[in-house]
């Protein structure tokens, strides 16, 4: 897909004039963004007049693409003339009523192959790209059929089957909805286009025969269409290349073993495909036997159901709300989930425990002990989440035994590369960069020390940085001086050499507040803290000259700084200031930082709050093959210095798609209403931040996604559009912090009662219907205890965040949230 997207597309006139050449994003952006409006406004107005004849003209003078082929631009487009061909096709649904069109376009958003989808010049039709795995000219026309064929089974509708020639013309079009998924999976035809090549000349009874004989041909098909899904989607994780061999197939074996591939199957694949002369047998053998020695998760990412009619993709529902994913069979007849999919459901499992219908057993198991701490209940990251990351962040995870523990290390993880990065995004109408502040707190000997783990890694970027400062301080040095001797012998023209930044990654957080503007200075306005016991960072604060609790709060908002220095009587200006700080700390400490949920610095922060029970671990070395848990932090944080540098040469536009942000609106403005409604509204901003902290933690998902996948280019014209797989990725994770923040707000205000648990149970036995008696009727019944006039004010209260409607007087109507 990489490749189709960094192709450039012949643009034709008039059907033969070359014109340019343009990428498919550039193509699509010109629909999008309406510049052919008025040439297509003029043919549709055509049309609806019943000028039919003049609309088909002006028609034939609008640009098109050639999407199957690139083609000699000095020539015509005629088959001889092609220079490649690309394996691309354009489907067309023709007549068409807008209804249809409305009904039609989400289905095909929603299938994973679409590259683009657009509504036709006419307006009365729809186009659809799509890239398929075909490289054989020759086979175009059979490879269409199949991609029409599929597309049929989703939206029982004929298509234009005429348009399956090479060198047809694609026209420009006007659509402000048009779709455009660079993550679009490639249509799989290339097997059953040699399948019918093969079998063409036998007839039904020999085909039948085979089957009725118990023919394995199909089975073996289809564990070679599950290998190569399994395949392709490690590539996007680890090459097997020198160096990476034994982690590819382990990562290989064990994505395998939790799609419940058999394993004797998978080690003779391995054995056909990737044996070589230093990498023999016995080693693919035994790498492969470790992973599916993890019993436990086997088969863990399929769900039983019946097998799909066609092996590249189930049907889409015409009303299904399943993001876009791929669903493989394997020889169980167990559907293989996609991650998106599993991110998903686990997602919406969550959502249903929402603080709108806890019972009043949750709320009491999360209230805070004598000493402020809080009980074991508080949530984990989703497991699925885990098992999406990046691998060479598995591969730390699988050193850590205790799940809090992992946690803290994604937590803190994420929080030190957002200070790092170079991406941005538009949110609420602003430029948003992906630095994030993270706050864990636990009871001392707790595991909040895994954040030392994110400390080693960034080190060696740390390093490598501080020493080329040092380098360019001394040459500094050496080029004053020299700039002195010659300026005491009068030379002319002599200009002064320029102190060198001095770059690092990490600021001490007892630093003062004009140390932390000149660090931010020096370091392109970016910067990370990392502290484990929050005291530090509190007692800074606590002095006048280290306060500078006014730079984080302005900081996370990206917000314009300004320092006046006596010395050198210098200035120093910080215009989009990007600082990412992670502390960890007792909620004692936490309480000493932020003692009130007014302060400001409480919403700029996302919070992981917990207690675990004292428990011994065994700290004698581990007698294990396996590399020492430093040596793996060492070498993977080396990867990242490297990954990291490379990747600030690219700074990347993000954006979310269009379904998505629909999305992330909604999911807030329930997370509004319901804090609003049973917290209160000072805890409002805390929710309207985190929003923005979710936006950026997807930037930062991306970023270390386009870094597993070795491309750090992998964007269109420096645009990066967000993957449903790292959209769901986060939107659970923010599902995790939105729970948490329920237990920082009890710690800050010391008390039991931060939810209105009376007025949530009011509302969950309330009958759909209702009049005022009867609301009070069943309170009583309930046992909430309560005077009339407060029954009123909760019946006001759920009417004003919309959880009841008023239909008439005293009369009241449930209304569905959800």
């Amino acid at each position: 897909m990489k490749k189709i997207l960094k192709l450039l597309f012949n643009l034709w006139a008039n059907h033969v004039k070359h014109i340019e050449f343009l990428t498919l994003f550039a193509f699509y952006e010109a629909i999008k963004t309406g510049k052919y409006k008025k040439e297509i406004e003029q043919i549709r107005s055509h049309i609806q007049q019943g000028n039919y004849s003049l609309a088909d003209t002006l028609k034939k003078k609008l640009y098109g693409m050639t999407f199957s082929a690139i083609f000699h631009s000095d020539r015509n487009r005629k088959k001889d003339n092609m220079v490649e061909y690309t394996g691309v096709v354009v489907l067309d649904i023709d007549n068409l009523t807008k209804e249809q069109i409305t009904r039609l376009k989400p289905i095909i958003i929603k299938i994973p192959q679409t590259l683009m989808c657009f509504i036709s010049p006419s307006g009365m039709g729809l186009k659809i790209v799509v890239v398929t795995d075909n490289k054989d000219p020759n086979q175009h026309k059979a490879c269409y059929q199949q991609v029409i064929n599929y597309y049929k089974q989703h939206l029982n509708v004929e298509f234009d089957e005429q348009t399956n020639d090479i060198t047809r013309l694609c026209y420009v079009s006007d659509d402000s909805e048009a779709y455009f998924n660079p993550n679009a999976e490639i249509f799989n035809c290339g097997s059953e286009v040699s399948d019918q090549s093969a079998h063409s000349g036998e007839s039904e009874e020999t085909l039948q025969n085979n089957k009725d004989t118990g023919n394995n041909t199909n089975t073996d098909q289809q564990f070679l269409h599950q290998m190569k899904y399994t395949v392709s989607y490690t590539g996007n994780k680890v090459l097997f290349e020198k160096g990476s061999r034994n982690r590819f197939i382990y990562i290989l074996a064990s994505n395998c073993n939790r799609y419940g591939y058999d394993k004797e199957k998978v080690i003779n694949y391995c054995l056909e495909h990737y044996l070589e002369a230093d990498f023999p047998k016995e080693e693919i053998i035994a790498t492969i036997s470790s992973a599916y020695e993890r019993t436990e998760e086997f088969g863990s990412w399929v769900k039983k159901e019946k097998p799909a009619k066609q092996p590249v993709s189930q049907p889409i529902s015409k009303d299904s709300t399943e993001c876009s994913s791929k669903t493989v069979n394997n020889e169980n007849n167990t559907a293989i989930i996609t991650k998106a999919d599993t991110i998903k459901t686990e997602l919406n499992t969550e959502k249903k425990e929402d603080i709108a219908t806890k019972t009043n057993t949750t709320i009491e198991n999360a209230l805070p002990e004598k000493d402020g701490s809080i009980q074991l209940d508080s949530p984990y990251i989703s497991h699925v989440v885990k098992e999406c990351l990046p691998s060479f962040m598995q591969e730390i995870l699988s050193y850590m035994d205790s799940e809090r523990e992992k946690d803290i290390f994604i937590i803190g993880f994420l929080t030190v590369i957002s200070g790092i990065i170079d991406i941005q995004g538009i949110y609420n109408r602003k430029k948003n960069y992906p630095a994030v502040y993270s706050f864990i707190s636990a009871p001392p000997a707790s595991g909040k020390g895994a954040l030392n783990y994110c400390h080693q890694l960034i080190l060696p970027l740390h390093k490598m940085l501080k020493q080329q400062s040092e380098d360019a301080l001394i040459q500094y040095q050496m080029d004053l001086q020299d700039y002195n001797i010659r300026k005491a012998n009068k030379e002319k023209d002599l200009v002064k050499p320029e102190k060198p930044p001095y770059k690092t990654v990490l600021v001490p957080a007892n630093s003062s507040s004009s140390q932390i503007v000149e660090h931010l200075s020096d370091n392109g306005e970016k910067g990370v803290i990392i502290e484990t016991e929050a005291d530090t960072l509190t007692k800074t604060l606590e002095t006048d000259f280290g306060n500078f609790s006014d730079i984080l709060r302005k900081a996370y908002e990206h917000e314009h700084i300004s320092l006046r220095r006596k010395t050198n009587k210098e200035y120093l200006e910080l215009y989009d200031p990007r600082l990412a700080v992670t502390l960890s700390g007792t909620p004692d400490q936490l309480k000493k930082l932020i003692n009130s949920v007014e302060n400001g610095l409480f919403s700029r922060f996302i919070y992981y709050v917990f207690q675990t029970t004292p428990k011994w671990r065994d700290v004698s070395p581990v007698q294990t093959n396996e590399k020492p848990l430093h040596t793996v932090l060492e070498e993977t944080g080396n990867y990242l210095a490297e990954k990291l540098i490379e990747q600030q040469k690219t700074p990347i536009e993000f954006h979310l798609t269009d379904h998505q942000w629909k999305q992330f609106n909604e999911i807030f403005r329930q997370r509004v209403q319901e804090m609003s409604c049973f917290v209160g509204e000072d805890i409002s901003a805390n929710i309207f931040r985190l929003g923005s902290t979710t936006f950026r933690i997807a930037m930062v998902l991306s970023i270390l996604n386009l870094i597993e996948s070795e491309d750090t280019a992998d964007t269109i014209g420096g645009i990066h559009i967000c993957s449903d797989e790292v959209f769901e990725m986060t939107m659970s994770l923010s599902h995790t912090f939105y729970q948490h923040l329920e237990f920082a707000f009890k710690l800050i205000r010391n008390t039991n009662d931060v939810i209105n648990t009376t007025l949530q149970k009011f509302l969950n036995i309330l009958p759909n219907n209702f009049d005022r008696k009867t609301a009070v009727e069943i309170a009583k019944n309930a046992g909430i205890n309560v005077h009339e006039r407060t029954i009123d004010k909760y019946l006001k209260r759920l009417t004003e965040y919309h959880y009841l409607t008023k239909i008439s007087h005293n009369q009241y109507e449930k209304r569905d949230n959800k």
